[in-house]
């Protein structure tokens, strides 16, 4: 039908190549800048430095970013996060143009924007009626006002990942640049979810408004997965526990469904009092995570990742799954770890994504003595990030919660757009994310958990703001 479609019918020919991208981007190129200038921000990502290899010199610089009255590190809220570093690199290439005495009439600002990234901007370059799901540093009001001068050249603004790459290996870039994993260009910024110590009201509704039968609060709705993850949680308390295990199991493919009717373990879930963005329908949504916990040994990863799956299709508030590694959660999480963009916090993100980034790709000796292999490969990219939670905190303790957790973040893909989160013994080796959790917790002080992200995308982006 496609062939039928886009040969016959509307007269494609079949010989639109990366070779052929590779010289429209050129031409393109060329005929914006003519005989003018370009500036290059290079971040080291594989992005911006596809664009430098078509030739042009670069220099980089830092200030201080700062919002209106609001500074980075008074800063929680992720989307004006964004906002701030973004604006930022605009205001640090007019510090270098000052500094290097560069008329700004005489050159373009140049970047790496994807197609991804437009369309999660929402960019009237990629939709005019896209929802916003999380606003790139590349396409900020800044660089909207530039573009709309004409003065930002982005040819890969069509593009996805896997064929940056591609193009990135014909202009001859190593391949430690084109295959490394992706950073985002907000960096470890949005990869800390801040917070006050101050736990935020939270409100559920789970399936078949039952909201209006047990109240619309969290310990509610973690009733109803707790039913919809254990074969025998809550079958006398009301019908409704009952029938959401039943749509738990509807809900799942026929191999998960043969899973979960044979199983015997309990799992916790505990809601955790963080929301994180996704992408539900057509829309975003900034909704809460769970974690899921057992003592059951061997992990059952498949019955987890299916739980994983089931979970958000159910409970709409909830948008990420997470496993916590370790024993069983015994109990809620009533507060929050004070969390702001300040260097010692950074820093203990810094230690954890060095010692998980090590061991991913065997630069690192495993607990019992063996050298660990390196399987940075069978993933796209691995975001590690710090939640502000203290999943075993003594509540009759008179300090309050200081501790964070940790959470990784493998991911599994060719565009980015959509995505599979790494299943343990499929993606990658069990010891691999085991040596992680055991490194983090022992050489990160003050980390309480570290999880596994098992959420697809959608519902769950890549990133967790």
């Amino acid at each position: 039908m496609f062939e039928n479609f886009l040969f016959k019918v509307v007269g494609c020919c079949g010989n639109f190549t990366i070779q052929n991208r590779e010289q429209t981007c050129i031409a393109e190129i060329r005929s914006i800048v003519g005989d003018k200038k370009v500036l290059v921000l290079v971040s080291g990502g594989v992005d911006s430095a596809v664009w430098y290899n078509f030739g042009t010199n670069f220099r980089a610089s830092t200030e201080h970013c700062k919002e209106g009255e609001i500074s980075l590190d008074e800063c929680a809220d992720p989307e004006l996060k964004r906002k701030i570093i973004g604006n930022t690199f605009i205001r640090v290439k007019d510090i270098i143009m000052k500094d290097l005495n560069l008329n700004e009439d005489d050159y373009f600002l140049a970047q790496g924007t994807l197609r991804p990234d437009l369309i999660e901007s929402a960019s009237a370059l990629a939709s005019g009626h896209a929802d916003t799901i999380k606003t790139h540093h590349n396409d900020t009001h800044l660089v909207r006002e530039l573009r709309a001068k004409g003065k930002v050249v982005e040819p890969l603004k069509d593009f996805h990942k896997d064929e940056v790459r591609e193009l990135g290996k014909d202009l001859g870039l190593p391949e430690s640049i084109v295959q490394r994993h992706p950073f985002p260009g907000p960096g470890l910024a949005i990869r800390i979810l801040c917070a006050s110590d101050r736990r935020p009201e939270l409100i559920f509704t789970g399936p078949m408004n039952d909201g209006e039968v047990f109240g619309k609060t969290s310990d509610t709705t973690e009733k109803f997965i707790m039913a919809a993850v254990n074969p025998t949680e809550g079958h006398y308390e009301h019908p409704l526990l009952e029938e959401t295990r039943q749509n738990a199991l509807l809900t799942m493919g026929d191999n998960d469904r043969k899973l979960a009717e044979k199983q015997t373990c309990r799992i916790r879930a505990t809601i955790l009092p963080i929301k994180t963005v996704g992408v539900q329908g057509d829309a975003r949504s900034y909704s809460y995570a769970v974690a899921l916990s057992t003592n059951e040994r061997p992990i059952p990863w498949k019955l987890l990742f299916a739980y994983a799956t089931v979970i958000p299709k159910l409970f709409h508030t909830v948008n990420r799954v997470c496993y916590a590694f370790g024993s069983e959660i015994e109990e809620s999480i009533e507060d929050l770890t004070r969390t702001y963009l300040v260097p010692p916090i950074v820093t203990k993100l810094q230690m954890a994504d060095n010692i998980a980034s090590d061991i991913l790709f065997g630069r690192a000796v495993a607990s019992d003595g063996t050298q660990l292999a390196n399987v940075g490969h069978r993933v796209q990219q691995m975001p590690v990030v710090l939640l502000p939670l203290d999943f075993d905190r003594d509540k009759t303790a008179a300090t309050g919660s200081y501790k964070h957790s940790i959470v990784l973040r493998p991911f599994v893909t060719s565009d980015f757009m959509t995505g599979q989160a790494a299943i343990p013994g499929v993606h990658l080796p069990e010891k691999t994310l085991l040596e992680m959790d055991l490194a983090i917790r022992n050489d990160v002080l003050g980390i309480s958990r570290v999880l596994l992200d098992m959420t697809c995308k959608p519902p769950g982006t890549t990133e967790w703001e």
